[in-house]
């Protein structure tokens, strides 16, 4: 063993056989080390507890930007189908009435009416998933 380390090992051992025969001399500042070492603990509680919180905050921010994303992109596809709808829409109403009469017939102004009805009750209907 080295001087160091043997010195340290026969103060230990020292302590333990006359420790309380020098309990006057280091009694002041061990109870303040304790004090100190409960304020870091107590420190460390709100330390970990304010990490939690903050972690939950995180989540919740995730999740309600992932659902405005989504939201969002229902949107763009209603838009995409309605624009589809009413492109159509007018296509067939321009082709029907350029159109012979036999053609006419089986792409009737009826069915883009029809098509503009759907357009309508698309337009009024509530922004919801699934439709």
């Amino acid at each position: 063993m080295s001087h160091g380390v043997h010195a340290v090992q026969h103060e230990v051992e020292h302590e333990i056989k006359h420790g309380d025969q020098h309990a006057g001399h280091g009694n002041l500042l061990d109870h303040f080390n304790k004090k100190i070492a409960l304020l870091i603990g107590v420190m460390a509680l709100f330390l970990a507890l304010s990490e939690t919180l903050g972690k939950s905050a995180q989540t919740g921010a995730l999740s309600y930007n992932i659902e405005a994303s989504n939201l969002w992109a229902f949107f763009q596809a209603k838009n995409v189908r309605r624009t589809v709808v009413l492109t159509a829409a007018e296509g067939m109403t321009v082709n029907a009435a350029a159109a012979p009469v036999r053609i006419a017939v089986t792409s009737s102004p009826s069915k883009a009416a029809g098509s503009n009805a759907t357009l309508v009750r698309t337009e009024k209907r509530p922004p919801t998933f699934g439709s």
